[in-house]
């Protein structure tokens, strides 16, 4: 591709690397989709997640949040807190990924 001048144009636009939070929810989102976390389900304990994951609580706790925006599951503090995925939303309607607010769509592999 060239411009009226002869000059070469730009031949691909700017590529974003998904971030890990988002890597993340999407392998849990992937799991409800498929019915392996069915509503009313716990998710392990944050510590569990963390060392599975290989991540810190915070970009943990920020997938959780992208769960959580997409009604896929709740987040309750306490001694009977946790992550749960959330009754009565539909798993099938979150299976296409979603922009997060950030404008842009999510990168993540795996559909």
């Amino acid at each position: 591709m060239s411009s009226a001048l002869g000059v070469p144009g730009p031949i691909g636009r700017p590529v974003r690397a998904p971030k890990t939070a988002e890597l993340i929810a999407s392998q849990l989102r992937g799991q409800i989709v498929r019915g392996e976390l069915k509503a009313g389900d716990t998710l392990p304990p944050e510590i569990t997640l963390m060392e599975q994951f290989g991540v810190s609580r915070p970009t943990l706790r920020e997938a959780f949040r992208i769960l959580e925006t997409e009604s896929l599951i709740d987040v309750r503090r306490g001694s009977r807190g946790g992550a749960q995925r959330r009754a009565g939303a539909p798993a099938s309607a979150k299976a296409s990924p979603s922009s997060h607010g950030t404008g842009r769509a999510e990168a993540a592999g795996g559909r």
